[in-house]
């Protein structure tokens, strides 16, 4: 399996209602990102076969918001979290997963951090889906 169809899936799950306007890229893309707003990168850091047809996909979502716009975009920063936070759960992904090579089976093992790099506020999400092919 790819981990580039596992990103491709989530990234359009994510964008299906739960952030509609906002963009969101997979982490093997080569998108530049627009410095000016608030951008999510989700990628697949390894996946892993575990039986069968069953995959373990360990994911990073970051949410990147530019530090120096102010506060309002921290603000808007720590929105964007609870609404990933939020809506990383099986119901969700289930729901709105697209039919792909990659079907949806669960995910796990919510982990959350922030920090800010350069001239960037970043907040971090650490899941691990399980996906079947």
């Amino acid at each position: 399996m790819n981990p580039l169809t596992v990103e491709t899936s989530l990234v359009a799950a994510l964008t299906a209602s739960a952030f509609p306007s906002t963009p969101i890229y997979p982490g093997t893309g080569y998108q530049e990102l627009t410095p000016e707003s608030i951008n999510l990168i989700a990628g697949v850091q390894q996946l892993e076969h575990v039986v069968g047809n069953l995959y373990k996909a360990n994911v990073d979502i970051k949410i990147d918001s530019p530090a120096l716009l102010g506060s309002s975009q921290l603000s808007a920063l720590v929105t964007a979290l609870e609404t990933l936070r939020t809506n990383l759960t099986s119901e969700y992904l289930t729901a709105h997963w697209p039919t792909s090579e990659a079907s949806f089976a669960g995910i796990w093992q919510q982990e959350t951090a922030m920090s800010q790099h350069e001239h960037s506020w970043v907040a971090e999400v650490k899941v691990i889906i399980g996906v079947t092919e």
